[in-house]
C-alpha cells in the first residue's frame, strides 16, 4: 500500500457524514456488469451514516443497469462530470456547438473511430471489436443513431488518436483523458471533470472520500478529503491509500465506521 497523506495502514479522522463517491470500473465493478456482492454490502453499510454517489466515464444511461437494487437512487455522476442525477432528475453539461464542429473535423480528417453520446441516445463507429462497447446501453434504454442526429455531444471518445490528433484536440480546450492501454481518449466539455460535477452537487473540495482506479479520478483525488486507489495505476501517486479490488469492501468498513465513530487514526 501507498499513502499520500498518512502512514498506510492508518484510518484518519473523519467527520461524521461525509460523502462517500465511488468510481464504478476498476473500482466497484470489475466485470462490466455487477457489482460483487461483498461491496454491494459494504456500501450500503456506509450508506447508513453517509450520502453516497457513484461518479464514472459511462453516461447515466449506462451506470442505471450496473447499480443494485439497494443502490439505485443514489445520486449520480456520469460522463465523468457531464451528466448528473440528484432526486431523480438528470443534468447535462454540453460541448458547444463550434466544438462539436471542431470535433466532427478532426473525426473526419483523421479517419478516427468514435463512441459519442448524447443526452440519452449515443452513435459509433468502430471497424475492430472494443471493450467499452460491451458496457454501452445494455438494458436497451437508448437508440444508436447517426452522429449528425445527436441533439448534442456530451461524451465524446475516440480511437486510435495520433499524436498530430491529440494536439489539435488539446486546442479546443475540451478536458482530455487519454487511456492508452485501451487506445482510447476521452473528452469532455471545457472545465468538466468528477470533482466540478460533485461541486454542481453541492459537495465542496476536501468535503468528501473518494475511491477511483484511473485517470478519470485523478481531478477527484486532488480534491478529495480522503483518496483511495484500486489497483496500480498512475494516478495512485495521488491517493492517501494503494488497495487491491480484495481490499475494497473492507476499506470501506473501515473509512465508513471509523467515520461514525470519530476515531483518531
Amino acid at each position: 500500500m501507498h499513502a499520500r497523506k498518512g502512514g498506510a495502514d492508518q484510518v484518519p479522522q473523519m467527520d461524521q457524514g461525509i460523502p462517500f463517491v465511488f468510481d464504478v470500473d476498476g473500482t466497484t465493478c470489475f466485470n462490466g456488469t455487477q457489482m460483487p456482492p461483498e461491496i454491494v454490502a459494504a456500501i450500503t453499510r456506509c450508506r447508513a451514516g453517509h450520502p453516497i454517489l457513484f461518479a464514472s466515464a459511462r453516461p447515466i444511461r449506462d451506470l442505471i443497469p450496473v447499480l443494485p437494487t439497494e443502490l439505485a437512487d443514489v445520486p449520480l455522476i456520469g460522463g465523468n462530470g457531464a451528466f448528473t442525477r440528484s432526486d431523480g432528475h438528470i443534468e447535462v453539461t454540453k460541448f458547444s456547438d463550434s466544438v462539436r464542429r471542431s470535433i466532427n473535423d478532426i473525426i473526419d480528417r483523421y479517419e478516427l473511430e468514435y463512441l459519442i453520446d448524447s443526452s440519452w441516445d449515443y452513435s459509433f463507429h468502430v471497424t475492430q471489436e472494443r471493450e467499452i462497447l460491451e458496457r454501452v446501453d445494455q438494458a436497451g434504454l437508448a437508440k444508436r443513431v447517426a452522429r449528425e442526429e445527436l441533439p448534442e455531444y456530451a461524451k465524446v471518445v475516440l480511437f486510435g488518436a495520433g499524436d498530430v490528433a491529440l494536439t489539435e484536440l488539446a486546442k479546443l480546450g475540451v478536458t482530455i483523458n487519454i487511456h492508452q492501454s485501451e487506445d482510447l481518449v476521452d473528452l469532455s466539455p471545457k472545465a468538466v471533470d468528477k470533482a466540478t460535477a460533485l461541486l454542481a452537487l453541492n459537495i465542496p473540495a476536501g468535503e468528501y472520500v473518494a475511491f477511483g482506479n484511473d485517470q478519470n479520478d485523478l481531478r477527484m483525488f486532488e480534491n478529495a478529503a480522503y483518496a483511495v486507489c484500486v489497483g496500480t495505476s498512475e494516478v495512485g501517486k495521488l491517493a492517501d491509500r494503494v488497495i487491491t479490488r480484495a481490499e475494497v469492501g473492507t476499506a470501506i468498513d473501515a473509512l465508513s465506521s471509523n467515520a461514525a465513530a470519530e476515531v483518531v487514526s
